[in-house]
């Protein structure tokens, strides 16, 4: 997805199948669990385009922290960040990251949504920014009390359904269902 400041933003999930061990979403020495922000006006070089002016260290990771972003997009209005993050075992959540946040770190694998999930991570970590929102997989029954998977969506900026005007509209694969939020500060 490409943000309002040009760049190129990547997702990438944990890798892993339970719980993120080796918590690599938080490890600075590769890209899984992170969205990168690269600059594609650059010269790409023997390991892809380089990271984009302002990142971290000069990493190609922006932010970090996610266990399966699955479908980030920005608010074409507002430049706002969406981030559709699936969850391990009990809660599927809604991230942002507004333009001029910088860096941020989700959580993943200390925090599953704003719940503890008792990963210790030796990498320095900061604040940990929570969800915007969450849901918890009791809600999606259609698949089991132990599944939910988020697909995350886009703010609706269009003209046929003023109704939608300005509202994130998302999805979860099991149960099907859509939602709607308006986020606000």
């Amino acid at each position: 997805e490409f943000g309002p400041d040009g760049f190129l933003y990547v997702s990438l999930g944990d890798g892993v199948t339970q719980g993120d061990p080796g918590c690599d979403a938080m490890n600075p020495t590769n890209l899984l669990g992170k969205i990168m922000r690269l600059d594609v006006d650059a010269t790409a070089g023997g390991e892809g385009y380089p990271a984009a002016a302002g990142n971290p260290d000069g990493a190609k990771q922006y932010h970090v922290g996610l266990r399966n972003p699955w479908r980030i997009s920005f608010d074409p209005c507002e430049g706002t960040l969406y981030i559709g993050d699936v969850g391990q075992n009990a809660i599927e959540e809604v991230s942002v990251a507004e333009p001029g946040d910088g860096p941020l770190n989700f959580g993943w694998p200390v925090k599953e949504g704003t719940a503890n999930y008792g990963t210790f991570c030796p990498f320095p970590m900061g604040s940990l920014t929570d969800p915007i929102a969450q849901y918890d997989h009791a809600q999606t029954l259609l698949c089991g009390a132990d599944t939910g998977s988020i697909t995350g969506g886009y703010v609706y900026r269009g003209f046929n359904v003023p109704g939608l005007r300005g509202w994130y509209v998302y999805g979860d694969y099991c149960s099907g269902d859509l939602y709607r939020l308006r986020y606000h500060d």
